[in-house]
C-alpha cells in the first residue's frame, strides 16, 4: 500500500500504539516511491485552549522527520499537532475543534 500523511494518521489511530513501536509506510513524495519510518516516541501533555490532552508522540528518531504528530491517547484519537515539512518550509497544524454528529 501507498500512504499520505493523512491516511498514515488515519491507520494509526485504529492501532493500539505503545512507546516504541515502529511503523514502515510506502509514501509518494517528490515523483517516487519512498519508505517511511515512524517510531511511536514518547508520550507527551499538550495544553490547547486550556484544555490538555495526553499524547503520544509519533515520528522519527531524529529530528529530519517528514512528518511528526501527537496523537491522543483517549478516543476518538484525534491528532492534536501535525507538523510536516515542505521544500517551502515547516507547516504545523493545531487541533482547533471537532464535532460528531449521531447517524
Amino acid at each position: 500500500k501507498i500512504y499520505d500523511p493523512l491516511s498514515i494518521i488515519a491507520f494509526l489511530r485504529n492501532q493500539i500504539l505503545s512507546i516504541g513501536e515502529k511503523y514502515t509506510f510506502s509514501i509518494y513524495s517528490k515523483g517516487e516511491i519512498k519508505l517511511i519510518n515512524l517510531e511511536v516516541l514518547k508520550e507527551e501533555s499538550i495544553n490547547i485552549k486550556n484544555k490538555q490532552y495526553n499524547c503520544f508522540v509519533i515520528g522519527h528518531n531524529n529530528n529530519n522527520s517528514e512528518i511528526k504528530f501527537w496523537l491522543d491517547k483517549t478516543p476518538p484519537f484525534i491528532p492534536i499537532i501535525i507538523e510536516t515539512k515542505s521544500k517551502n518550509g515547516d507547516i504545523l497544524l493545531k487541533y482547533k475543534s471537532h464535532k460528531f454528529e449521531n447517524g
